[in-house]
Parts: C-alpha cells; structure tokens; sequence
C-alpha cells in the first residue's frame, strides 16, 4: 500500500471527499470504515445487504457484535497487530451473523489508513467471498457506471481539499484491484490508480503523460473521437480489448467507461479489468459444464434446478426415465403446476420455497407411484445455488431412490426396539440421541426423556465410571467395554456394556453407540460352570474307570489319572493329540474319530470296544461310552469317553458264550434224540401195535360173524369189545401223529396244511389260514421238524391265551432264508413285559437259535400278536 505522505499531492478535478463518499458508497463490494477501537464508523450498501441491517442499527457497535463466537478472538487479534505494527494490511476468513440468524464465510481484508505522522485513524475492511478470489470478476470493486452520472459533478464548486480528506480519497481509490483512469475527450490520462501503474507496468508519472492509443493497439487515436462521441450520447459504454505493457506483453481486459462533464470540461472514466483469468476461467468453466452435464446425465439419481419461482429449470434423464414423462413438459412449471406421480407435492415445494428464503440445505422424502402399481420412497436433497453475493438464486434437488434403506431401516428399527438388550446412542458431548425401548423400560421412563440429556444429568453414572469409558471411546475411537454392576427393581444385575464410536466417511467419531446386556445369569452359569468344572474334576481325578475328554476337532482336553495308569503315558504327552494307533485291535484311530464326530454332531452316545496295550505291555480289553458335552447355550463343545477295563467281563462274557453254545449244542442233541425217539416210537407203534389192533379188530368181526342172532348176549359182547377195539386204533393214530405227523415225510408244506387243517377242526371258531408263495419248498429234516414245531407250538399258545378269532401263517424263502410268520387278532400282549415264565415263546426262540436264525415277537394290548421267524438256509444241512 502507498501512503500519500510518500507520493505527491494529486490535483483531483473533483472535490476528494465527495469522490471518495461516491466511490464507497456505491462499490459492489460489502466495505465498512471502523475506528480504532472497532466500532462502525460508516457501512455502504453492499454491507447492510450483506447482513441484513440498516446502517444506522451497526454505527457506535462492535465489530465483533456481527462475528461467530468462536471468531472473535483471532479477529479482534488481527486489529490489535495493526494497531500496533506498521503492516499495510491483513486478510483472513472468518464467519458472520446475519440478521436473520445464517452463518457465512467471509475472507476479510483489513487496511488501516494513518496519519502523515503515523498514527492510525481509522480501518477500511471489506468482505470478499472466497470462492471468487479467484475469479477474474471482482465483485467487490467498485464499477465506473456506478459513480456519479455526469449531471452530479455538473456545476459542482472547486471545493477546498483538505490533506486528510485527499488522502482517503486516494487511498480509497488504490485499494482497488482493477485499474482506474481518468480520460479526457483528447484520449490523454488525467487520473491513474497504482491497479493500473502495476497492470502496465509504467511509473504514474510515465502514464500522466500518456494517451488510450499507447496503451491499447486496437484503439489508435483516430478512433477514439468515434468511441468518445458513443459514450457522451449513451452515457456509458463496456468493451473488451487489449492492452500493451510496457515490456511489450498484451493481455485481453474489459474497460467500462462512463461520460460525465466537469467544470466545462468532458471526461471518460474508465474501470479497467484484466480479464486474462476470466477467459481461462470461462474456458475451464466451459469444460467444468461439459463434465457436469456428462455427470448430471448420466447419474441414475434425479437431479432438477428449480428458479427463484419454483419453476424447473432443468431435469436430468434419470427424472424423465422413472416418470415416463418427456423433459420439456416438466419444464417451466412447478411442481404444484405439473404433478408428478408423488404424494406430499405441495410440502415438497414449500420446502423449495424455504431453502431460497433460508439458503439452509434441507431434506425430504417423497412416495412415487408407479404406473405398474409398485411404491418407491425417494430421498430427496434440496441445496442452494448462491450468486457470487451470496445470494440464494436457485434451489437444486437431487432424488434418490431409497426404498431398499428404507426397508432396511425399518427392519433394523424392529429388531433394536424389540431386543431385550440396552441400546443407546450419544452424541459428543455424550447426551443421549436415542435409546430402545429396553433402556426406557428398565429405568422407568419414556424414551423421550433421556433425549438431550447426559448419563450424569438422569443419575445413571453415580461413580462416573460410565462416563469417563464414554469420553474415552470419543477421544479416541475405538470401542471399549466395561462391566457395570447397579440396583435395579430386580435386585443387584451385573451388566455388560459396550461403546462402540459412530463414524462418519472420513474416519472421524460423530457418536457413540452403546449397548448393554443383562450378563447375571449368564455370571452365575460361569460360576456354575466353574464350579461344575471342579466337581467334575474331583470325581475324574478319583474314578478307577478312564476319563477322556475331546474337543470339536477330536484332540483329547482332559484324561484323568487312570488312564495315565492304564496307558504309562503321562498326560502332558496325551493333551492335544488324537486318537493314535495303539488303540488299533477292533477298531482304528480314524474309525474312533469318526464315532466321535458323529456323537457330536447327532447327540446321540456311542458304544466304543477296543483292545489296547497296558503300562506293563498286557493287552487289555475296554468299553468306552462316549456322549457329547454341551455349554450353557447348548451347544455342542466336544465329547466325553468314559471307559472300563472289561478283560475280566470279556473273558467272563466269552466263558458264558460258551457255556451256552454247550447248553444249546446239548439242547439241541436231546431235541433230535428226541425227535428220534418220538420216530421210532411212532413206527414201532403204527407197525407193531397197530398190526396187533388191526388183526384182534379182524378177529373180533370173524367172531361176529360166526354168533347168530340166537346168541343175542355174545352178540352185544363182541359189538363192545369192537367198538373198544376201533377206539383203541384211533387212540393209537392220535398218538402217532402228535409223535410224528405222518404229512412231514411228505415236505413242509403238506405238514403246516395238515396242521392248519388239524387246527381248524379241533377249534372251529378260530379261522386258519395258511399263505405259501412256493408249493415246492424242499427243506432238510432237521429245519422241516422245526418249522413245524415252532408253527405248532405257536398254534397251542393262540388256542390257549390269544382268545382270537383268526390265524394268519405265511412261509416263503426269500434269498438266503425261510420267513415264517404267525399272526393272530387276539387280545395281544405287552411284549416288554412278557414273563420269564413263557416257556411257549422260550421254546420257540431256542428252537429259532439252534437253527441260527432270528426271531422277532411283537405284540401290544388289543392289537394281537405276530411271531416272525428267519432261517437261513445253509447248503451243508440242506444236503445232509
């Protein structure tokens, strides 16, 4: 900055004062004059614009009355350093108030102007907006067509000009960035700012000497009497051209000009603006608009520019493709005007109508209908579009379909409010923004009244520890989690709480949310646990049977002292290891493996028989019972195996199995001695006893012959003694057929139809029946006489306990075995509570074992009673 006491006195052809009022007065440019104590002395009318007061309510008060808070300090800095340093000047940004309470960003520039001796006497400060220092328009400079029309300075008096009053004008004026000349009709300079000595790069004294056509080659002096003459007939007149410095360099600028007369004389002046920046600025603005319009045509969201009247300026394709409806028929009208298939359109457009009042940012959402019946939620964002003055001159609203969040959200609301956990989220002063129904619920209020309010403020963090975990995750985000134990209706609870930070996109903590869980029962099944743990342990540590616990992946947790004295292997060396080979005789590692991942995961226990090798290298037996182990939540955690040493059972076991081979070996000798017997019996009878009735019943018919009628007395004799005879014979039949039916020599099949017939004669109100899918069924002796021995004893027990009223008996071979079946409608049986005392059924399945087969009982009350019999069919006995 130059101060006059270092330059000569300008001889303004205009009073000082007076030019330097216009020029502040109608400058684009919100300025202000402030005193050395910061008050207002002056404000233009940028200014009162700006913050929305009259000057007169601003003069007398403080500067920093129309600064944010948190600006105050570092202003009322800069002003104290001018007072006190000799700088020229400070710029720096900071935030204002407006009347109608809006916050905006500024970058001030303070200048202070002094006295010829130094001391200060005021400070001109103007406001600029940010985003165009850049720009080659300079807003804040003020515009010739602005000053005084020329019949202001007409007849204006030659006024004496004061040193201080000369000193503002012409500090005033060389604070402007754009050049500033003063021209007479002949093209000469009368006037020059240090803008246009610094543009040019001439002395003021080289330009005083100069005209338009040095500095401008598209202007030679034989044009400006034209140029001249528009501007005095239209009072002003805007033109671009270039302009020369002095080391040869042109540069594009844009000169306006205003025609005023003073004092008789004609004068132009001229407001010169070096446009160099604006052109490139407009070229990048060019690309800038190509890019947006790329963007903006391609975004699947819908994007629309609503005018100061609502009207749409412009829509996107993406608005065009959801509704159907072509571009040019949306626009110009609002959307009251031309509805749109949503619902809230009248809301819609009065919160328009307020982002253009406020110039705040707002949100909305809006319901689309779908010509095929289908309901979106649309988000959308309704933003200012400010001119370079900060203005608010129109509203663009970017929509975004959020149906899927939204269902989301809503999914995510029904699980937080119905979970029977806390959930709470703080802001970073830690006051509640929300709490579930839970939280409420459990301190006895309405969610509503924790909003707004700290944990200390509600009494809910009497020891502060709550609080100070809070300010932790804050300051620095990361989650922490802490137990809490507190009073509640329900007694002393033992709470599980954990701060997890809420983060925005650029990693910085916006909240925090907590959530809290009931953990007393789940301590107390800890303790349980624990305790179930030691007791467990106690018992496996004093068990003479092995103890082996596995985990999901089949490595041994646990083994007891026993088995470290069954197996000589120390448990150190079994813990974490597998089921190895030595445990090979009967069944394999993996086999073990196996049986103990399928008991895990069917829960069902598992029998394991092995055979391994003792510390002292015997071979012992052992029988392991293997169940999963479950935790509190019951899951599945592992396995247990409790095994017995059973060489003695096994030796005992095999003993028994011998014994009974023996007892059913003999069994069975004494059942074919004595089918034997009951053959021979039934031969010597038929042949030998038979023979004798049959001749004596021969002899007896001979006798009766011979005795007429005289002898009527013998005659009644020999009649008995033959009816005594027959009944003999047929005791005889009787008794060789229950020895040995006569039918079995014929085949099974002609023995089990003789004896459903037999059966069927002797109990007549029981039906028989008798199903064979082969007639021709050839079986060895020894298997027919048992098939019919089984069948026949069968029989005996239905006629005497079945009470029933059908018999069903079918035999058929079916691959390698005999099926026969019996099975009646009698009262039936509990067949797991059949007594030790059914030798009948005992019978049968001793009989069924001597052949090696299988035999199956089932009977239940009511339901009657089926005996199935399997023999297989081995080649060996059928032959012999």
């Amino acid at each position: 900055m130059t101060s006059m006491r270092n330059e000569p006195s300008i001889n303004l052809p205009l009073n000082g004062e007076d030019f330097f009022k216009r020029i502040f007065e109608r400058s684009a440019t919100a300025s202000m004059i402030v005193g050395p104590d910061q008050t207002f002395l002056a404000l233009n009318g940028a200014m009162c614009a700006f913050l929305g007061h009259e000057a007169e309510e601003l003069i007398g008060k403080h500067f920093t009355d129309i600064l944010h808070p948190d600006d105050r300090l570092s202003i009322q800095d800069a002003f104290d350093r001018l007072i006190h340093d000799t700088a020229d000047g400070l710029c720096l940004e900071s935030r204002y108030i407006r009347k109608n309470g809006q916050i905006i960003q500024r970058m001030l520039r303070i200048s202070p102007v002094r006295e010829e001796c130094g001391g200060l006497l005021y400070f001109f400060s103007q406001l600029i907006c940010i985003s165009e220092l850049a720009s080659p328009k300079k807003p804040w400079l003020v515009d010739a067509s602005s000053l005084a029309s020329s019949d202001e300075f007409v007849g204006e008096p030659d006024l004496d000009i004061r040193p201080r009053d000369l000193a503002l004008a012409e500090f005033t004026l060389n604070q402007l960035n754009d050049s500033l000349v003063l021209i007479d009709q002949h093209a000469r300079f009368h006037y020059v700012n240090d803008a246009a000595c610094r543009a040019l790069n001439y002395s003021r004294s080289e330009l005083l000497r100069m005209g338009v056509a040095d500095i401008d080659p598209d202007w030679p002096a034989a044009r400006w009497p034209e140029c001249f003459d528009y501007i005095r007939i239209h009072g002003s007149n805007k033109i671009e051209t270039r302009h020369q410095a002095k080391d040869g360099r042109t540069f594009p600028v844009e000169v306006s000009a205003r025609y005023f007369e003073y004092q008789g004389r004609s004068y132009n002046v001229a407001l010169v603006r070096d446009i160099t920046e604006r052109k490139r600025t407009e070229e990048l603005l060019h690309k800038r608009e190509q890019e947006f319009r790329a963007l903006v045509e391609n975004s699947p969201d819908t994007i629309v520019r609503y005018d100061r009247e609502c009207r749409r300026m412009y829509v996107n394709p993406a608005l065009t493709h959801i509704t159907g409806i072509p571009a040019h028929e949306m626009l110009g009208k609002t959307p009251v005007e031309f509805k749109l298939n949503y619902n809230g359109t009248t809301e819609y457009q009065h919160a328009i109508k307020q982002v253009l009042q406020s110039g705040v940012k707002q949100e909305t959402e809006l319901f689309m209908h779908s010509p095929d019946g289908k309901t979106s939620c649309l988000q959308f964002q309704l933003m200012p579009e400010l001119d370079p003055n900060g203005q608010v001159i129109s509203v663009l609203s970017l929509g975004r379909d959020i149906t899927a969040l939204k269902e989301s959200e809503m999914r995510l609301r029904t699980l937080v409010e119905n979970l029977p956990d806390f959930i709470s989220r703080f802001d970073l002063q830690g006051r509640h923004t929300y709490v579930n129904p839970s939280a409420a619920k459990a301190c006895g209020q309405s969610a509503q009244y924790f909003i707004g309010k700290t944990l200390h403020e509600l009494q809910l963090d009497p020891d502060e520890q709550l609080g100070k975990y809070l300010k932790e995750t804050i300051r620095l985000g990361a989650p922490h989690t802490i137990e809490n134990r507190r009073m509640t209706p329900d007694g002393e609870r033992l709470f599980e709480i954990r701060f997890i930070p809420k983060k925005n996109g650029f990693g910085s903590t916006i909240g925090v949310l907590a959530i809290g869980r009931d953990i007393t029962e789940r301590k107390q099944a800890d303790e349980l646990l624990r305790k179930r743990e030691q007791e467990f342990r106690t018992l496996a540590e004093n068990l003479p049977d092995l103890v082996v616990r596995y985990d999901r992946n089949c490595r041994r947790t646990y083994v007891n002292p026993a088995y470290e004295q069954e197996t000589g292997i120390p448990a150190r060396q079994s813990m974490n290891k597998m089921p190895d080979a030595k445990w090979r005789t009967g069944i394999s590692g993996e086999e073990f493996n196996a049986t103990l991942c399928k008991v895990m995961e069917t829960r069902i226990p598992a029998q394991i028989f092995l055979r391994g090798v003792k510390a002292e290298l015997q071979t012992a037996d052992y029988a392991f019972h293997v169940v999963a182990e479950c935790n509190p939540d019951g899951e599945v955690i592992g396995a247990l195996a409790i095994g017995k040493n059973v060489t003695v059972l096994k030796e005992t076991q095999r003993r028994l199995e011998e014994s009974q081979l023996l007892l059913r070996q003999l069994a069975a000798h004494n059942e074919t001695a004595r089918e034997d017997e009951r053959r021979h019996l039934s031969r010597e009878i038929h042949d030998e006893l038979g023979q004798c009735l049959s001749a004596l019943r021969m002899g007896m018919s001979v006798l009766e012959l011979q005795y007429n009628e005289d002898h009527a007395s013998s005659q009644a004799i020999i009649q008995r003694m033959i009816t005594l005879v027959d009944s003999t014979i047929r005791i005889v039949r009787n008794l060789v057929t229950w020895l040995r039916p006569t039918a079995l020599d014929m085949g099974i099949v002609p023995a089990l139809e003789w004896l459903v017939e037999e059966f069927s004669r002797g109990h007549p109100g029981i039906r028989c029946m008798l199903y064979v899918v082969e007639e021709d069924i050839h079986l060895d002796e020894k298997r027919a006489t048992e098939i019919f021995r089984i069948t026949q004893e069968s029989l005996t027990n239905i006629s005497r306990h079945a009470d029933a009223t059908e018999v069903q008996i079918a035999f058929k071979r079916k691959e390698s075995h005999y099926l026969l079946e019996v099975r009646d409608n009698g009262k039936g049986f509990n067949s797991l509570l059949q007594k030790k005392q059914s030798f009948g059924l005992i019978g049968v399945r001793e009989r069924v074992l001597m052949l090696e087969g299988e035999v199956e009982i089932s009977s239940m009350p009511d339901q009657g009673t089926i005996i199935r019999v399997s023999i297989p069919v081995h080649k060996k006995l059928r032959d012999s």
